[in-house]
């Protein structure tokens, strides 16, 4: 049964299937299906977004009502993604056997 796209259920359903296929590209460390399957989940954001009324430059976290709070929010998981001690824009990728991303 294809996927429908003209609602956010729909939307979500199809953000389940590409998650499950992204992961399953991890698993085999295919680098080359890991990057596409990651830039069809961005996509499949932009419509979860479109779907749920999101605007997203009105709600990242530095344009938010307490801007303090989003910016450290958002240092946090920069930080937690990176690692500790290793800053973001310096940190190693992912062991994805002989390919690389």
């Amino acid at each position: 049964m294809p996927v429908r796209l003209e609602d956010l259920e729909g939307v979500l359903e199809k953000l389940r299937e590409e998650l499950a296929e992204f992961t399953a590209a991890v698993g085999r460390k295919d680098a080359a299906q890991v990057a596409l399957e990651f830039g069809d989940i961005l996509f499949t954001l932009v419509n979860v977004a479109r779907f749920s009324g999101v605007h997203p430059k009105r709600h990242w976290p530095s344009r938010s009502k307490n801007s303090s709070t989003g910016s450290a929010r958002w240092r946090k998981s920069s930080r937690t993604a990176a690692g500790p001690g290793i800053h973001t824009a310096k940190r190693k990728r992912p062991d994805l056997g002989n390919h690389q991303i």
